[in-house]
């Protein structure tokens, strides 16, 4: 678990193009690391020190820049070569163990509302997407799970289950998605420090959410940001339990560019007013 195959062989591909697929590079060099991602719960992989994301390498001028999208905004990130006078790349390859169950769970949802798109989705108008954070506080690690569930069907604006509804369901069927769905972190004062837990400009970075009082509990909040303006605004992490999801949900739309709406339970409107 967290293995670093740091001074492995040298790995030689001849392309026939200038732009290589990120994906077909990455079974590439699983292939070639003998690596079976059956046996993984996750496989993470940085080329030139950046985090190998789906996209596409271009080469051009000597040069190997990371083409990826994030959201909607277009990235480019210039891979870092060993070699002055040809393209070699330092390949990371860290290995996560399958996921087991952490022992000491407290869980934390957040939840937004999506509006689909219609080419991808006739069925649904909108989808409720909860994220489930589970925290072990003795070993010191989260575990991120994801639940995307139809809101509303798309003739008529039916309204398929509650935001409550969507969060119990999510509770027990939720899933990690990602390579940065597990990890550590750390409490400093007031605040909660997940390490590698966002992904900004290619590399994964450590996040800061502040713990906060309402109801007799502790919650998180993390104060987001766009990574091209000053929008920012507060996505609360209720604390949960299948037997305590709170009923009334409100939703603040337009707050974030990333989703139509931004939700908060009605008794913790506080949380997501708050400035910190």
């Amino acid at each position: 678990d967290g293995n670093h195959l740091e001074h492995g062989p040298a790995v030689h591909f001849v392309c026939s193009s200038t732009v290589i697929s990120t994906n077909e590079l990455r079974q590439g060099l699983l292939s070639k690391a003998g690596l079976d991602e059956s046996k993984y719960h996750n496989i993470h992989m940085k080329l030139g020190g950046v985090e190998l994301v789906t996209g596409d390498i271009l080469v051009e001028d000597g040069e190997a820049t990371l083409s990826y999208f994030r959201g909607c905004v277009a990235h480019h990130d210039v891979l870092t070569s060993t070699k002055p006078d040809r393209l070699a790349f330092t390949v990371t390859v860290t290995t996560i163990a399958p996921v087991t169950e952490l022992e000491d769970v407290t869980m934390f949802a957040a939840l937004t509302v999506h509006e689909n798109d219609r080419r991808n989705d006739r069925e649904h108008s909108s989808s409720w997407r909860v994220e489930i954070l589970k925290l072990d506080t003795t070993a010191g690690e989260y575990i991120r799970t994801y639940w995307d569930k139809g809101k509303q069907l798309r003739e008529g604006g039916t309204e398929l289950m509650t935001a409550a509804e969507a969060v119990s369901d999510a509770i027990v069927h939720s899933k990690p998605a990602g390579a940065n769905d597990r990890g550590k972190f750390t409490v400093e004062e007031r605040k909660a420090v997940f390490h590698e837990f966002d992904m900004q400009n290619g590399r994964m970075v450590d996040i800061a959410m502040h713990i906060a009082d309402c109801n007799g509990q502790e919650h998180l909040v993390w104060n987001k940001g766009t990574h091209y303006d000053d929008t920012r605004w507060n996505q609360v992490y209720y604390r949960v339990d299948p037997d305590n999801v709170p009923t009334l949900w409100i939703t603040h739309n337009e707050v974030s560019p990333y989703c139509s709406g931004v939700c908060v339970p009605a008794e913790a409107q506080d949380l997501f007013d708050r400035r910190w």
